[in-house]
């Protein structure tokens, strides 16, 4: 279970490092899109920015649920209680950043991902991968 959390955990953090690189070409290069949203000024590098921004940003969003799931089961499963309050505590986390993205996005052209603050989950899961499984003594 916990190679699984850690094989979703990276793949959750490299599709929000897809979207976050894609998001600040869209705006370094300053791309801008129709109306019915693609790319007013097709040249390679702005298809290319936008479809890593989308691609990564649509992809991160089930992997972060998946790598949230994956997490409280892990954690439930080894009587991590702690791990399991902080993996909790990310989530009430990327709720509120999810919340305060969409005001910023809503305001002003921005060039960080609205999905990043999914980061948070992924980072506490892949954390507690990494540490080692508490050895259990044999009962004697």
């Amino acid at each position: 279970m916990k190679r699984a959390l850690c094989i979703v955990s990276v793949l959750t953090l490299v599709m929000l490092g897809i979207a976050s690189l894609g998001q600040a070409l869209v705006f370094a290069w300053d791309v801008t899109y129709t109306p019915d949203g693609t790319v007013a000024d097709p040249t390679p590098q702005a298809v290319i920015a936008s479809a890593a921004a989308a691609i990564g940003g649509i992809l991160s969003m089930p992997l972060a649920a998946a790598t949230f799931v994956l997490g409280v089961i892990a954690t439930s499963q080894e009587k991590q209680y702690g791990w399991l309050a902080a993996l909790f505590g990310a989530g009430v986390l990327v709720v509120l950043g999810i919340l305060g993205m969409a005001w910023v996005l809503l305001s002003t052209r921005s060039p960080i991902a609205f999905q990043l603050p999914l980061a948070a989950i992924a980072l506490v899961t892949m954390l507690y991968c990494l540490i080692p499984a508490p050895r259990r003594s044999a009962a004697s």
